[in-house]
């Protein structure tokens, strides 16, 4: 709703009202109910950091890094593929009388980040999905409830690819992935490398087109960032084609792609677990540690 007398627009979100000129007073308000003043400024990560052009620069320098990363990983991967990955590498590199315990570290690490990933992947294809439901009907109003019942739809959809139809698993794995895929894979130390560096080249490449298509559609940036209920890059896509069914296609793709990475993330997520529990890093491990050979193929990738 508007208001006259210097007061602010109200827009609707998840059936709640809340200003849009005014989140950081929000916020502040709340912090000073728990009795804690505010001191640090909210993180924005949009265009104002460089516009357009710091987009481009930071998407090449930021790939660039990604490719030097992903490469050392792949020259490990190369001699020691194994699906514990990176902790079993600190044991092989790190000082003899510290190995043990900077493995130990590194494997919990690596096991809790890629929970919280598996997490992530589905919260954000969920919100894709919903996004796709506002973009589709404009009278839609998103709710919470919602989304937390396509999270975990997205989650058990996850698991039933892993468990049950994994003969899938190679034609949606990630980068990363490989690395923790390496004992399914025929001989890994050649092809889990050229997987990584090649996935980081080529998605890369795609992306950074990506990138310029949307900056070159992007029109009026206040417009597409104003709804709070639409993501700004579906209201990318329908400015750019003009199209309605023609938006909803391209984010429809999008969102199919990250429900794949979903997939690759459980596919992940569980080698690393049972890795670290082969290994006893986690308690359980006795359980965790076995191989189902009625759901596990033992065919090579």
């Amino acid at each position: 709703m508007n208001k006259q007398n210097g007061s602010v627009e109200m827009r609707t979100i998840g059936g709640s009202e809340m200003p849009q000129e005014c989140r950081n007073t929000q916020d502040n308000e709340e912090l000073a109910r728990l009795g804690k003043k505010p001191v640090l400024k909210p993180l924005h990560i949009n265009f104002t950091n460089g516009g357009l052009a710091g987009s481009v620069y930071g998407y090449l320098i930021v790939w660039l890094g990604t490719l030097a990363a992903f490469s050392t990983m792949a020259e490990l991967s190369s001699m020691a593929p194994t699906a514990g990955g990176q902790y079993h590498w600190v044991s092989i590199l790190a000082p003899h009388n510290s190995r043990k315990f900077f493995s130990y570290m590194i494997g919990w690490l690596t096991l809790v980040g890629w929970q919280a990933i598996v997490a992530s992947g589905g919260y954000l294809s969920a919100s894709l999905i919903q996004g796709l439901m506002v973009m589709n009907d404009v009278s839609y109003v998103p709710q919470r409830w919602q989304l937390v019942l396509l999270y975990w739809a997205m989650i058990a959809f996850a698991i039933t690819v892993n468990t049950l139809i994994s003969a899938l698993l190679p034609k949606v794995e990630s980068a990363d992935g490989a690395v923790h895929m390496s004992e399914e894979i025929s001989k890994p130390s050649l092809n889990v490398p050229r997987a990584i560096v090649f996935s980081i080249l080529l998605n890369g490449a795609l992306g950074f087109g990506m990138l310029l298509a949307a900056l070159f559609c992007l029109g009026n940036i206040e417009e597409v960032s104003s709804d709070p209920d639409r993501l700004p890059f579906m209201a990318i896509f329908q400015q750019a084609v003009g199209s309605l069914p023609g938006a909803l296609t391209m984010a429809a793709i999008v969102s199919l792609m990250n429900i794949c990475a979903t997939i690759s993330f459980v596919a992940t997520a569980s080698r690393m677990t049972w890795s670290f529990a082969r290994d006893r890093g986690v308690p359980g491990w006795q359980y965790l540690s076995k191989v189902i050979g009625s759901i596990h193929s033992n065919k090579k990738i």
